[in-house]
């Protein structure tokens, strides 16, 4: 053990309450031993001024002492000394005692607040670095083994807090939620860990626990009062994403249209309000997407076209700043889509070869995919169905390499269309 932990323990526990106790019984235990000595040592002096057999007469008369049978009056009081010092010195052992386990104390929570704060700046370093490479990977990877111990350790709301987002960043969303969860039972007051639970429950597909946690969030935040748009609107737009995404996944064009409804009237609308002081550009970018997207479902290409050209021209900005790559891409699919249904087929066609090309440079089956079914689909308008038919032979064959059920059954109704 570093000796300055034990030290800083030892400093700590001198500090405290207990070892002020500890200090007053060492000093009156020691000082009435004194006393009670000199005591002692007066009443001996006298005692030698008188002849033997008067000597236990006298203490027993003068000084209220009862001798036991068999003893000498110097005898007795030799033991009284001896008395008193055992009950002096047991009452500095049990002081000190209590002082050394108050230090072990002290020191096993510096050891924790040392561990801790090492964990979380290990995590943090490693967050913001990414998992890019592989030694990147195995970072990653100790952090969270660290992070882990940590918590056994030493549980604290940041500490499940950086564990979830490192779970997050490789994908675990089972134990990201387990560990939000800790999180929310650490401070249930806090609104943050109810979103962050909500959205892993979106990740594992379970819209209706998503729902409730997400509105739990929204209901703690309204009630505290807090002044903070970036998470009112966070909650806001995770809540407007998750109807978007049901109304997405669902092929009932009654509830499509309802999810779309709630989606917007409930979620972004408000959201859309605040999106001049929501401070991440990524995020309002997604936004902006999603509330497009969940507009044209309704119907209303008008706006869905003024909210997904915002977004793609937020996402152009920042790929001068990051790699996102793919979400640029389906930006671009989003505005192909919305052309396409406006019958304006050279821009439609722009874009799903922008789309095309980042997921191609990218390496992403599923984009690339979607923007040749994009491309088709242009070619379907144009009544050139030998062209079509290209596209969407080339893209069930990403599809179906990928092993992509859901996107290879798409493509096979386009297929089919053209069969017809």
């Amino acid at each position: 053990m570093d000796y300055q932990i034990l030290l800083h323990g030892l400093e700590q526990a001198a500090k405290s309450p207990l070892a002020f106790i500890a200090y007053i019984l060492i000093i009156i235990s020691w000082t009435a031993k004194y006393l009670y000595t000199k005591k002692l040592k007066i009443i001996s002096d006298k005692l030698n001024l008188l002849p033997e057999n008067q000597r236990l007469k006298a203490l027993e008369l003068v000084y209220n002492f009862r001798p036991k049978k068999g003893l000498s009056s110097s005898e007795y009081l030799i033991n009284e000394k001896r008395k008193y010092f055992l009950i002096a010195f047991i009452m500095s052992t049990i002081a000190i005692l209590v002082f050394l386990g108050l230090s072990t104390y002290k020191t096993i929570q510096v050891l924790k607040s040392n561990v801790q704060q090492q964990t979380m700046d290990m995590a943090f370093t490693t967050f913001i670095k990414g998992t890019v490479t592989f030694e990147d990977n195995k970072r990653l990877g100790s952090a969270i083994s660290q992070i882990e111990n940590s918590v056994t350790l030493y549980p604290t709301y940041g500490a499940y807090i950086n564990l979830a987002n490192m779970y997050d960043e490789i994908g675990n969303s089972q134990s990201a939620l387990n560990a939000s969860i800790k999180a929310m039972q650490l401070k249930p007051d806090n609104p943050s860990p109810y979103m962050k639970i909500g959205l892993y429950y979106s990740d594992l597909d379970n819209f209706d626990s998503a729902k409730y946690y997400l509105e739990k969030a929204l209901y703690i935040f309204e009630k505290s009062k807090i002044s903070d748009n970036d998470f009112y609107v966070s909650v806001l737009g995770n809540l407007g994403n998750l109807y978007s995404d049901k109304a997405e996944n669902t092929d009932d064009s009654l509830k499509k249209r309802t999810y779309a409804k709630i989606a917007t009237s409930q979620y972004f609308e408000k959201a859309l309000k605040l999106k001049g002081q929501i401070a991440g550009g990524k995020y309002l970018a997604m936004l902006l997407g999603n509330a497009g997207n969940a507009y044209r479902v309704l119907g209303n290409i008008d706006k869905a076209t003024a909210l997904l050209n915002e977004s793609v021209i937020l996402k152009e900005n920042l790929l001068y700043k990051t790699q996102e790559y793919v979400s640029l891409g389906y930006g671009y699919l989003s505005s192909g889509d919305i052309y396409l249904e406006k019958k304006n087929l050279s821009d439609s066609e722009e874009f799903y070869n922008k789309a095309y090309n980042i997921f191609l440079n990218n390496g992403y089956p599923i984009g690339i995919g979607l923007a040749l079914v994009g491309q088709g689909n242009v070619c379907l308008k144009q009544n050139m169905t030998k062209d079509a038919k290209l596209f969407f032979d080339r893209a069930k064959r990403i599809f179906v390499e990928n092993d992509l059920p859901t996107y290879i059954k798409l493509v096979d109704s386009r297929i089919d269309q053209i069969g017809k």
